[in-house]
């Protein structure tokens, strides 16, 4: 009964966090990846508009849908990620000040 769930070992994320340089690398990719989905957003709502002005969005609606929703997981994932470097450099500090 010792053997250790595959649940209670830290993820690579989390042993990424306790490396400071690592840990800067790693929100310098979440702001990329965070920027390259708002600009793919962006790019599929300038798409869709063009394709509404032109009277053709009725065969492309499921495509845009699919790549907004998809986006959207991914930007609120990033979003968590982001959250857990900086609560992690909060703590970290706490534990240099005392």
């Amino acid at each position: 009964m010792s053997a250790a769930s595959p649940s209670s070992k830290p993820s690579v994320f989390v042993e990424s966090l306790r490396d400071p340089i690592q840990r800067v690398r790693l929100a310098q990719r979440l702001r990329r990846e965070f920027f390259l989905f708002i600009g793919l957003l962006l790019i599929s709502g300038a798409v869709q508009a063009f394709l509404v002005i032109r009277g053709r969005a009725e065969m492309n609606d499921f495509h845009f849908i699919l790549i907004i929703m998809v986006c959207g997981l991914a930007l609120s994932d990033i979003r968590q990620q982001r959250h857990l470097v900086e609560i992690f450099d909060v703590l970290v500090a706490k534990d240099r000040a005392s």
